[in-house]
């Protein structure tokens, strides 16, 4: 039999989940306008650069396929998102949350109102674990090994793309832009050295250490989750195939969303890009990167002998979907905030 919440825990699921992933900005509401305004000024600014007229032609029914391409690869990237996210909070003794309620932690990850903090959408994680009775250093290192494990997707397969863009496949670009992805071989040597069982426990140490010291603690803890979903794959390979379609999934909106402006990429050229130009996700780059991503996109499809206009074009309708839209989602699940709250403690207190 689960043991009885105690009353700290009856006290805190009184406390509404949505205003605790609100209160992790200092000025939630002030942020919230600043993320808002800088967004609309970024895709203002690249819409301007498109030209108006080739973006409203664009909006027109006979494009309408891509966009629904561009819904269904974020619903996707949702459904794959959670299920990484309940691989790195079950792992190595941790928290079974259920799949209903990851993806409504990943729903409000993803929207801009809640990942409007210099955590970005991986504080609402780190709230969410918090609740369900993690310690802070606990729940903070689940959340790096969460990142950790998104880029042990990704990074390979930029990696091999990169390689294949400069041997000619599929498109050119300077080896300054398709082989430094290839450092991911070494680093994942060096990540699976630091974390044999022996050296874990000493890196992971970090009691009266100073600010660096504890810094490597985490990071080693963080590759320690990713190296236990690898060693348990068994019974955590779907952590893996959740990364994949999370990545799939938001790649296949940005190439729809170039497809609206007739912009034509090889596979390998357009996965190179979208790592390089995203190279952190939309949860962990603060305040949900709001301007960034649309320059930097937009600037590195040009590295692939792209028209400027053509490419910011695109990258507005990519990120109407990666962030606008994702307003929608973060909303609806609201009004069930408590009950998921209740659902989460339920959850930490039975593992326990």
């Amino acid at each position: 039999m689960a043991p009885v919440p105690s009353s700290r825990s009856r006290r805190r699921s009184r406390r509404s989940l949505a205003r605790g992933w609100l209160e992790k900005a200092a000025h939630p509401l002030l942020t919230l306008v600043v993320v808002l305004s800088l967004e609309a000024a970024a895709t203002g600014g690249l819409v301007w650069w498109a030209g108006w007229d080739e973006v409203w032609r664009a909006l027109s029914a006979e494009n309408a396929r891509w966009f629904a391409l561009c819904g269904a690869g974020q619903l996707f990237a949702y459904v794959g998102y959670a299920l990484s996210l309940r691989a790195a909070a079950a792992v190595d003794r941790g928290v079974e949350l259920s799949f209903p309620a990851a993806l409504a932690v990943v729903s409000v990850g993803f929207g801009p109102m809640f990942s409007a903090n210099t955590s970005g959408g991986f504080s609402v994680d780190y709230i969410t674990l918090r609740e369900a009775g993690m310690s802070a250093r606990r729940a903070f290192r689940r959340v790096l090994g969460l990142s950790a494990l998104e880029y042990a997707v990704l990074a390979p397969a930029v990696a091999l793309c990169g390689l294949l863009v400069y041997l000619g496949v599929g498109g050119s670009a300077s080896a300054g832009v398709t082989l430094p992805w290839l450092a991911v071989i070494p680093g994942a040597l060096a990540a699976w050295w630091l974390t044999a069982p022996g050296r874990r426990r000493r890196f992971e140490s970090s009691t009266g250490a100073g600010a660096l010291r504890r810094g490597v603690a985490h990071f080693v803890a963080a590759l320690a989750i990713l190296r236990a979903l690898i060693e348990q794959w068994r019974a955590y390979a779907w952590a893996f195939g959740g990364a994949f379609m999370y990545w799939l999934g938001d790649i296949a909106t940005f190439w729809a969303a170039l497809r609206v402006f007739d912009v034509r990429v090889s596979i390998p050229v357009l996965v190179l890009a979208y790592g390089t130009g995203w190279a952190l996700t939309r949860r962990s780059l603060p305040f949900g990167g709001p301007g960034v991503v649309e320059i930097l996109l937009a600037y590195v499809l040009t590295w692939f002998h792209l028209p400027f206009a053509a490419a910011a074009a695109g990258v507005v309708a990519y990120r109407i979907f990666n962030f606008w839209l994702a307003l929608l989602p973060a909303a609806a699940v609201l009004p069930f905030s408590r009950r998921l709250e209740e659902e989460i403690v339920a959850a930490g207190t039975s593992g326990r």
